[in-house]
């Protein structure tokens, strides 16, 4: 039985039980009368008893009242009548009750279960969710593997980029590149879009020369960063992965390395070490094994 089948039937069992309340009052009116009846029967027997002491003489026991005798009579009946009634309306509740408390926990329980089986789908539906939130970022990073970096911030995912740097305005940044990125397209076409959304995010970027070989992208702060600059380095990092960019070791978001010793960016300034593209050092091999 379904739900929606539970709840009419304890609708119908909560109306019956109700119903009942219309007989009860019937046979607690009768047992009020019935006892009103012998009530009257004492009363007027107590009078005439008192009448024939006053009197004072002995005689002849008067006829029986016929009367007297019917009321009390009568009273006696309604009185059992009523207080029989009243005890058949009590095992009929009782029988109604008890089935409602049956219906009640078989409705609880298949609550319940339905409920255990919604958080058992929802469950699903979020590992579901997960899985293809996994399969984005996995075809994201097939994306950046089989083409090149820039198209990645195209269209709505440029402007998410640009909206997640804004509150960092002011925000200096130093574009590491490697020697001879100049000879590299994709390479140049790649610094010179992100410079453009460091601008139009109201950062300050510049453009330096790196004097040793950096995966495809990292990011980079000082041991001694200022605590906004430290924010804006995490920020860049998870902003870049949402894009689709990972490291060489294919960690999305690319993590943000701290310089300690040797050459470092200055505390207001966060680096990003751009390398040569996967696709480009793949096709360069290939170029010189032919």
């Amino acid at each position: 039985m379904d739900a929606s089948a539970l709840a009419g039937a304890l609708d119908n069992l909560e109306k019956s039980w109700v119903s009942l309340d219309w007989w009860l009052n019937f046979w607690t009116i009768l047992v009020a009368v019935g006892v009103a009846v012998e009530l009257f029967v004492i009363i007027t027997e107590y009078v005439h008893d008192r009448r024939d002491f006053k009197r004072g003489t002995i005689r002849s026991p008067d006829r029986p009242n016929v009367l007297i005798f019917g009321l009390g009579f009568l009273g006696a009946a309604l009185v059992a009548t009523g207080v029989a009634g009243e005890f058949q309306i009590h095992i009929k509740a009782g029988g109604i009750e008890t089935d409602m408390r049956d219906k009640t926990r078989q409705l609880v329980g298949l609550l319940n279960l339905e409920a255990s089986n919604a958080n058992k789908k929802a469950g699903e539906a979020n590992e579901r969710a997960t899985q293809l939130e996994v399969n984005a970022k996995e075809l994201q990073r097939d994306l950046v593997l089989q083409g090149p970096r820039y198209v990645l911030f195209a269209g709505s995912a440029g402007e998410r980029f640009k909206v997640a740097l804004r509150k960092f305005s002011g925000q200096k940044i130093d574009i590491k590149t490697v020697p001879g990125s100049n000879s590299n397209p994709e390479m140049q076409t790649f610094i010179t879009l992100l410079i453009a959304d460091f601008l139009v995010s109201k950062w300050s970027p510049t453009q330096s020369p790196q004097s040793f070989v950096s995966p495809e992208v990292m990011i980079g702060r000082s041991s001694e960063a200022t605590e906004a600059t430290k924010s804006a380095a995490t920020a860049l990092a998870k902003a870049l992965g949402d894009a689709g960019l990972s490291d060489v070791n294919g960690r999305i978001p690319p993590p943000v390395e701290v310089f300690s010793v040797g050459d470092q960016p200055p505390p207001d300034t966060v680096w990003l070490l751009v390398g040569a593209h996967m696709l480009i050092k793949t096709s360069a091999l290939d170029g010189s094994q032919r």
